[in-house]
């Protein structure tokens, strides 16, 4: 449970109950100066020890000891005796601390304790004190009444606002986790894909043909680098080919290392963003005090990273101003003040392109179409849940589609409403001799050991290993299995009141999400 609300945490403190125990020292004192006096008597005594104890008794059950001082106030009352004036604070202490414990308590006694005072009225109608202390007791009794709620209510208001607190550093702590996985994980584990992917494609042309790799050559093209000994023209030919398949080989790998570079440095922009973000948490007036009126901008991919501004485009002193603020907690508490922003198909061509450029580099075949209405108006919240998603989506596609299948992801704008879909074929994994299959029309995948493919619930991988011309084995599945981006993509549509499904008819994994933008 979330919450543990923990009440009287004034009577927690030792201190509190020693001067509980210590309200009795001023019977004491005037007990003394009645001995002393020759005014005070055994009764005297008597309702002396009976206070002290009666304190001791409040310091540890505050309520037995409170009734306890209520009933030695009404004796007091109807002794004739001469008694300590001063058990009056006893009582106004034992009433302020049962009020702190429960208002109705408190009233029963304190209706009991005055009803006590008055009686002296009709026992000793000479006495002409009678009538002002009986005054004098209700006033110091409202008092004591008002302050054990007072005390009572603070104590729960600052209760409340530890809750509060405690409440928005976890939902705090859930919208950076959120975000690092839509944009750093992501971006991550495209690098690390691209990166693999360079790594492979060598390896694969060099034996492709089924030689063995040698000193002097790698498979087949070794067997014809080393004719060159034999036949001058055909040596030349070789080379010929060698240097055309090398000019083509460095050209793509220079296009996968210039996707990789941008991707990192779009992560690094995010993390800046998100560092810079949490930063103003501790000077949220600062930060206010200093940000121009503009509505706030999300991350764009496709963005370029000023080397001398990495935190992108702002301030020129580095302050990244109204740009990804939704990709942090504190930027979903800035939206409240500029709401509104608009959405229009230009962005979305611009980020597809991007997305559709690294699907490319990962050997996916495919498109990501822009429809509907030029540009429609949505909240800044709305707006940045729509490019996570879609980033979200395009992370699953490079880790699980299958290359011979393709995708298409259709973004739809309609005045208050975006349809997002998504199709891709879907890959099977390794088998146990180490050979990847694709998955057909008529063979449903299955998902590696430890892989969920829970449709319904949305968690963790659709199937398979990753997309990639070449199967990768099981150990190496882990690293992209097991996420929590659907089950977060399928929070947040519903958190805005939108819709997110996935499906898997054995050889297409599709995405659909409806989300209401105003």
């Amino acid at each position: 449970m979330f919450r543990q609300r923990i009440d009287q945490q004034l009577l927690w403190d030792w201190r509190t109950r020693v001067l509980l125990a210590c309200a009795s020292i001023p019977v004491v004192i005037e007990t003394l100066y009645l001995r002393g006096t020759g005014e005070g008597g055994d009764a005297t005594v008597l309702f002396t020890l009976l206070s002290v104890v009666g304190c001791l008794l409040m310091s540890l059950l505050p309520r037995v000891g409170g009734w306890a001082i209520i009933a030695l106030w009404a004796a007091r009352c109807v002794t004739p005796q001469t008694t300590p004036l001063s058990i009056l604070f006893c009582l106004l202490v034992a009433v302020t601390i049962m009020t702190y414990l429960g208002i109705a308590m408190a009233l029963a006694a304190a209706i009991a304790a005055e009803a006590a005072t008055a009686a002296r009225i009709w026992l000793y109608p000479w006495d002409s004190s009678v009538f002002a202390i009986v005054c004098a007791t209700a006033a110091f009794l409202m008092v004591a009444l008002w302050l054990g709620s007072m005390m009572s209510w603070r104590e729960r208001q600052e209760a409340d606002e530890l809750e509060r607190a405690a409440l928005l550093r976890r939902v705090a702590d859930q919208r950076l986790a959120e975000q690092l996985h839509h944009s750093v994980a992501n971006d991550l584990t495209t690098i690390l894909l691209l990166a693999r992917q360079l790594w492979t494609e060598p390896a694969t042309r060099d034996g492709g043909d089924g030689g063995e790799r040698t000193p002097g050559g790698d498979g087949a093209d070794g067997g014809r680098q080393g004719s060159v000994h034999g036949n001058g023209n055909a040596g030349t030919d070789a080379g010929a080919d060698v240097d055309v398949n090398a000019g083509a080989d460095i050209g793509d790998r220079a296009d996968t290392a210039a996707i990789i570079e941008r991707t990192a440095q779009d992560s690094l922009a995010k993390v800046r963003t998100l560092i810079a973000g949490l930063d103003r948490v501790d000077d949220r007036t600062a930060a206010l005090s200093s940000a121009p009126a503009s509505p706030d901008k999300p991350v764009n991919p496709a963005e370029p990273v000023d080397p001398n501004n990495p935190t992108g485009p702002g301030k020129p002193d580095g302050k990244r101003v109204g740009t990804a603020l939704h990709r942090t907690s504190i930027g979903h508490a800035f939206t409240e003040h500029h709401p509104l922003t608009t959405l229009g198909t230009n962005e979305l061509q611009s980020i597809a392109a991007t997305y559709d450029e690294r699907l490319h580099a990962h050997g996916l075949a495919g498109e990501t179409i822009i429809g509907g209405v030029p540009s429609c108006s949505c909240t800044a919240e709305r707006k940045a849940a729509l490019l996570d998603i879609l980033h979200e989506i395009v992370g699953n596609m490079m880790k699980y589609a299958d290359p011979a299948a393709g995708y298409c992801i259709a973004v739809t704008l309609a005045p208050g409403l975006v349809t997002l879909s998504a199709s891709n074929g879907i890959l099977r994994p390794v088998d146990a001799g180490g050979i990847g299959t694709h998955a057909g029309p008529d063979s449903a995948p299955h998902a590696p050991q430890g892989t969920a493919t829970d449709i319904g619930s949305g968690i963790g991988s659709p199937v398979g290993p990753v997309a990639n011309n070449h199967d990768v084995p099981d150990s190496t599945v882990g690293i992209f299995s097991g996420g929590t981006g659907l089950e977060r993509c399928r929070h947040t549509a519903m958190s805005l009141g939108g819709e997110f499904t996935v499906g898997c008819d054995g050889s297409a994994w599709t995405t659909l999400l409806k989300l209401p933008m105003a």
